[in-house]
C-alpha cells in the first residue's frame, strides 16, 4: 500500500463526524446527533476521506489517531485477540473491505470473515468494526 499524503485541514464538521464515527455511531445517527442531513454526513465523509487519502472510515481512523487528529481511549480493557483478529484488524485498518480480505487470507471464506468480525465486535463490547479499530489503536 502506498504512502498516504495527509491534508490536517479537516473542517470543524468532518472532524466531528469522523469522532462521532471511531465512537461507532451510523451516518443516520450522526445526522440526527448532528441535526444535518444524511446527504451532508455522506457528502461531508467522502471530503473527509480525500483530505485523508482513504476511501472508508476503517482506514481514515487509523490514518486520523496516527496523525492525532483523533484522541485514543486509553481507559479501555483490551481483549486478547487470536492471530486471524490481529490480522483482520490490520487488513481493515489499512481500507480492504471485507470482500478483498479472503485474499489475503489464505483458505479463509466470507463467511468466516464476516463471523471473526462480529466475534470483534462482542469482544470490544463495540458498536461496529469502525469502533473496534478506534478501540484496538487505542491500545
Amino acid at each position: 500500500m502506498k504512502k498516504r499524503k495527509v491534508n490536517r485541514q479537516l473542517t470543524e464538521r468532518q472532524l466531528q463526524i469522523l469522532k462521532l464515527k471511531a465512537s461507532g455511531f451510523s451516518g443516520k445517527q450522526i445526522a440526527e446527533i448532528m441535526g444535518i442531513k444524511i446527504k451532508t454526513v455522506e457528502d461531508e465523509s467522502g471530503k473527509l476521506h480525500r483530505k485523508l487519502g482513504t476511501n472508508n472510515f476503517s482506514s481514515s481512523i487509523t490514518v486520523a489517531l496516527k496523525q492525532g487528529l483523533l484522541m485514543k481511549d486509553k481507559s479501555f480493557p483490551f481483549p486478547k485477540l487470536s492471530a486471524q483478529e490481529k490480522l483482520l484488524i490490520k487488513l481493515i485498518s489499512k481500507g480492504l473491505e471485507i470482500k478483498e480480505i479472503p485474499d489475503c487470507m489464505e483458505g479463509i471464506t466470507k463467511k468466516t470473515i464476516s463471523k471473526i468480525k462480529l466475534q470483534l465486535i462482542e469482544k470490544f463490547k463495540a458498536k461496529n468494526i469502525c469502533h473496534v479499530i478506534y478501540l484496538n489503536y487505542s491500545n
